[in-house]
């Protein structure tokens, strides 16, 4: 990751995003979707607006965390 400013997430949980950051990551690519219940693409491995929150709630505490 050390070579890396952003990383696009196609994991369907929060923590390969969030371990990108505080990896070093300036730049995450998520998917959101209104709906999880679809068949959309990427609608797997997609946040719906509550996931996206948390992660950002996530995120913003550990950019706190000194290394």
């Amino acid at each position: 990751m050390n070579n890396f400013d952003g990383y696009s997430n196609h994991c369907p949980h929060f923590l390969a995003p969030l371990t990108a950051v505080i990896l070093g990551s300036k730049i995450i690519e998520v998917h959101i979707t209104s709906d999880k219940s679809k068949n959309f693409a990427d609608n797997a491995v997609s946040f719906d607006y509550d996931e996206l929150e948390n992660l950002i709630k996530l995120i913003r505490l550990a950019e706190t965390i000194k290394f």
